[in-house]
């Protein structure tokens, strides 16, 4: 009996040194597992890390890019419009005789040279051509732009132009002002402001009599100022 019991014991000691070699190989399994898990999780961090890095990079590049174009968008339209700062849009007439007659009509007179150059802009098919008169200073073109109410408030009888027809006289605007000004009277007609208007080829956006007077020089400075109103709106 005490054979047996001996022999029985040493059994259950090669068995449980067994358990414990297997359970070590097992750890050591699942420390190689754990480590290469662990240098994948680094090596992908790092990616996410580089990822992001990569995106930001491209949204900065973006964002300098949209600035540039805005700046080039600008020069190029301030450089047109001192080309074109002396001029004023007239949306209906004929030319030199009625430039004349409408000037005498707004106390706007003028000598001879004060005109450089009267003539028609070209328009889309089925549209009127405004005509451009182009001035040799700019206290002449002010003159005209200051007393063109005259011609809204009172019924006018110029000479080779019926008295149904309205008369406008504007800012003569680049291609770009005029989208410009197209979408920032949208923008003004969605959002309630008051008033939108050109001085000396510069556009101006303001909400109520109250409120501070915004310059729009681009369409990235009135998307910031949609999503202004978007906030103010929330809150």
């Amino acid at each position: 009996m005490e054979g047996i019991l001996v022999g029985s014991h040493h059994i259950r000691q090669d068995s449980t040194a067994n358990n414990i070699q297997q359970i070590k190989i097992t750890l050591e399994n699942l420390t190689k597992k754990f480590d290469t898990l662990d240098r994948n999780m680094n090596h992908n961090t790092a990616e996410v890390v580089n990822m992001r890095a990569v995106v930001t990079s491209c949204e900065q590049a973006a964002n300098f890019c949209s600035d540039k174009v805005d700046e080039l968008t600008r020069m190029v339209t301030e450089l047109t419009r001192s080309n074109r700062e002396m001029e004023a849009t007239l949306q209906q007439g004929n030319l030199t005789n009625v430039v004349h007659n409408i000037a005498k009509t707004i106390n706007a007179n003028f000598k001879h040279g004060d005109i450089v150059d009267i003539f028609r802009a070209k328009a889309k098919p089925n549209k009127k051509q405004p005509i451009i008169v182009r001035m040799n200073n700019n206290e002449n073109r002010n003159i005209w732009l200051e007393k063109r109410r005259t011609l809204i408030q009172t019924n006018h009888n110029i000479e080779g132009i019926p008295k149904t027809t309205k008369i406008y006289i504007n800012e003569a605007l680049t291609i770009a002002n005029k989208s410009l000004l197209y979408h920032t009277k949208s923008f003004a007609h969605e959002n309630n402001y008051k008033f939108v208007w050109v001085k000396d080829g510069k556009i101006f956006l303001r909400e109520t009599e109250e409120s501070r007077i915004i310059r729009i020089d681009s369409l990235t400075l009135l998307q910031k100022q949609r999503s202004i109103n978007a906030v103010s709106s929330e809150t």
